[in-house]
């Protein structure tokens, strides 16, 4: 596999560090594992501006790169005040809460902050006390941020750029014959690990789509002060919040079941002392056929990952499991229908969101009638009915919005932003498929246990990624 090493040029280094100062400085330096081979220097990468102005909602082609460095500047497009959001078409129904989530201590504030999304692969940032939104950048499919939000990595056309959050420097950090996706920052911001494919991720993630993706895929790690290294074959990599170690899916094996027997792997950064932490290989029918999408709890102590069960009762059945990262193994957090997305968890406090996207809906439906997000209290005791029979969970829901086909925790945990279809409105579950489409949705502010608040945003592109980022 041909992969990119690039040799860091003086000028770049200064414009990084500038940027990732804060982060740094504000957590100290972790000791990593001894390495199990030394990081090997990055060659020279040539970059292309990327373009800062959305005008209509057209993306213009990306040049072609230029023979040498350089570091072009991006220019913040004129905010704009948002659309109006659609009004309501009939009376409201309140859904009324599963469960009461317990109370969470105190955290900061969302003053300043803005929700990230993308507009016909545009990067857009909505900022919650102007109202306004800006473009970050254009032509983008992924993207990830540094914890204090200031520094943004972005897939562009296959490739990693870093793009500044206020509108500053942008680079192409990778350039090779891969596709890039998957980006997990380090908590200090000076790591980037991510997924190098020879096959685009699919979006929304589909089961075969998926394990065809992830079995020709590799982890990678760049260190900004230069370097990168592979982690190992798979993808859905995480970072733990200490920073020492990753989490990542290993491939599906091959063959007839084509979505069957791999494992979710822990290692260190260098890739090396890893460790099975959980497993669907084996004759044992609790297994199930895949482990995927590991999350790691704020506090580091906890691994959340998704295992799939199979076809039960027409229904793709998911179990959500967790365990200490010391213990590996597996305890009953909740059952999902369909391909989930990796746990949420709140920064602050015990709720955690997962994202459903039931590709194989028993109704025949599709477009957001098969997304649905849900809202779990981990340490409060509950069961669930699956096929199997009644299962005991570690935690209980406290929420669940259907058509919901994206969500993102405030900076504080306190509510979440979430993507449902235009014209969406709280009442009763539409038996018409009203919103079997793909069509571009809206932003609404949700409380679990309440009815979400009225659009913020429209236009937003369906199954776009959504990150809320605290004031910079």
């Amino acid at each position: 596999m041909k992969k990119s090493i690039q040799c860091w040029k003086t000028g770049w280094l200064l414009i990084l560090v500038s940027a990732t100062l804060l982060v740094a400085c504000s957590v100290p330096p972790v000791a990593t594992e001894p390495s199990a081979a030394p990081a090997t220097p990055l060659p020279a990468v040539s970059s292309t501006p990327i373009s800062a102005t959305l005008g209509p909602p057209t993306v213009a082609p990306t040049a072609a790169p230029a023979p040498t460095l350089a570091l072009p500047t991006l220019t913040p497009a004129p905010t704009a005040q948002p659309p109006t959001p659609a009004s309501p078409t009939q009376p409201s129904t309140p859904v009324p809460p599963t469960a009461t989530p317990a109370p969470l201590t105190a955290a900061p504030t969302t003053s300043g902050s803005e929700i990230l999304f993308l507009r016909e692969g545009a990067l857009m940032a909505y900022a919650l006390d102007s109202q306004a939104e800006r473009l970050i950048a254009a032509g983008v499919s992924d993207f990830a941020a540094t914890p204090n939000g200031r520094l943004l990595a972005v897939t562009r056309e296959g490739e990693i750029w870093l793009v500044a959050r206020d509108g500053g420097a942008a680079m192409a950090i990778t350039a090779n014959e891969q596709i890039e996706s998957g980006l997990a920052f380090a908590p200090d911001g000076l790591s980037l690990a991510y997924v190098a494919s020879s096959l685009p991720p699919p979006r929304p993630f589909e089961r075969l789509a998926w394990a065809e993706w992830c079995r020709v895929s590799e982890v990678r790690l760049l260190e900004m002060s230069g370097g990168e290294r592979s982690i190992g074959p798979g993808c859905d990599v995480a970072f733990a919040p200490d920073g020492k170690r990753l989490a990542y899916a290993s491939p599906p094996a091959s063959g007839a079941p084509q979505t069957a027997s791999n494992e979710v792997r822990m290692v260190n950064q260098a890739g090396a002392n890893g460790w099975v932490f959980a497993s669907s290989i084996g004759p044992e029918p609790e297994r199930g056929l895949l482990v995927y999408a590991p999350s790691f709890a704020p506090d580091g102590g906890e691994l959340a990952y998704q295992r799939y069960m199979g076809n039960q009762v027409e229904s793709e059945i998911v179990y959500m499991q967790s365990a200490s990262i010391f213990k590996g193994g597996g305890d009953m957090l909740g059952l999902g229908v369909g391909w989930l997305s990796p746990l949420r968890y709140a920064p602050i406090g015990p709720l955690a969101a997962v994202v459903e996207y039931n590709e194989d809906d028993a109704r025949g439906a599709s477009g957001y009638e098969v997304w649905r997000t849900t809202v779990i209290q981990r340490g409060a005791p509950g069961s669930v009915v699956a096929p199997a029979g009644s299962l005991a969970t570690t935690a209980s829901e406290v929420g669940r919005l259907p058509l919901a086909a994206g969500a993102a925790w405030s900076p504080d945990g306190t509510q979440l932003v979430v993507l449902l279809p235009t014209g969406w409105i709280a009442g009763p579950p539409n038996a018409d498929f009203r919103f079997a489409n793909t069509e571009p949705g809206a932003l609404h502010l949700w409380r679990p246990g309440q009815n979400p608040e009225a659009a913020l945003v429209l236009a937003i592109d369906y199954a776009s990624p959504l990150l809320w980022l605290p004031a910079s």
